[in-house]
């Protein structure tokens, strides 16, 4: 009885420390300090609350002053990284992982005894996530993919816009914008919507339906004609009409980035998909067109994705 008592409090204990976070912020000149190590925190805060985690009580901002980041490890540092031995944090917080130290070979040992010890470190900035070993630049590294300072700030900017609802982009087929940020139902089109869900659920194709609609002039989203890519597309693409979850009213932010890669020198713009788990979800009901119960019907029999997961 004592040690299935023991075995118990020692998985709360764990379960627990895997939602304890902490935040490490450095700054190394007095022209940036104030900014900088607001911008930091402010970064881990709205991560931490994306993500569910949990302060750590106490002391859960550790600030390094004046240190550059290609100095042995600073006080605030060290202290972080003993609260992480003992067992106190399971996630350490960083805004970008230069901050915890720009020494590639330090960040690596850092980053390996962390993970032996179950301590996961996050970046909370543009690249968001979880930093593995394998994340780690080397010399000799041409290959690798970057966000600036600019462009972080305003990642973030957006995903805090689309958690207040604003929508962000065109308005997607059946909608049109009524003023920044805010659409409403395009009546005509939203017909279209549900007919082309209907159809698909008595057993048409996607590609029988963009010829029903082209024999009869109805307008293509984008304009020129409809084709199979629009009403189906690929698994992630909802801006086919078939997977557009906007359609029951949710509203999905965050699928994809544009991010840089450098190759062999040349500096190219390129678009990759985020993790599910990173894709932010809002409820717009007032934008509803569709049946749930449709919705689903659709979905089990393209397969497609349903809050980040494939449809069973």
């Amino acid at each position: 009885m004592e040690i299935t008592m023991k075995v118990r409090e020692n998985f709360t204990s764990k379960q627990h420390q895997a939602s304890v976070c902490a935040y490490y912020c450095r700054f190394a000149t007095a022209q940036l300090a104030s900014r900088s190590i607001e911008r930091q925190i402010d970064a881990c805060d709205f991560y931490a609350q994306l993500n569910r985690l949990v302060p750590m009580q106490g002391r859960h901002i550790f600030v390094d002053h004046f240190t550059s980041g290609l100095e042995p490890d600073g006080p605030a540092l060290a202290a972080l990284l003993e609260a992480a031995r003992s067992g106190r944090v399971g996630n350490i917080l960083v805004s970008d992982i230069d901050r915890l130290t720009r020494d590639a070979t330090r960040r690596i040992e850092i980053q390996t005894e962390m993970a032996a010890l179950g301590v996961v470190i996050h970046e909370t900035g543009g690249r968001r996530g979880r930093y593995e070993v394998s994340d780690a630049p080397t010399p000799y590294a041409t290959r690798h993919w970057f966000k600036g300072p600019s462009q972080r700030a305003a990642t973030i900017g957006r995903q805090r816009a689309a958690m207040r609802g604003v929508h962000l982009g065109a308005a997607p087929y059946g909608y049109r914008c009524v003023s920044k940020g805010r659409l409403e139902i395009n009546e005509p089109e939203a017909q279209i919507v549900r007919w082309i869900f209907e159809r698909y659920e008595e057993g048409l194709s996607a590609a029988e339906i963009a010829r029903l609609l082209n024999s009869r002039n109805v307008p293509a989203p984008g304009g020129r004609y409809w084709g199979e890519r629009k009403i189906l597309g690929r698994n992630t693409d909802f801006a086919a009409i078939l997977r557009n979850p906007l359609y029951v009213g949710v509203y999905v932010y965050g699928r994809t980035e544009r991010v840089f890669q450098m190759i062999d020198c040349r500096r190219l713009r390129r678009r990759r998909i985020r993790d599910a788990s990173e894709w932010i979800y809002v409820a717009a009901p007032d934008l509803r067109i569709l049946e749930t119960e449709l919705w689903h019907r659709t979905v089990r029999r393209h397969g497609g994705v349903v809050d980040g997961k494939a449809a069973e």
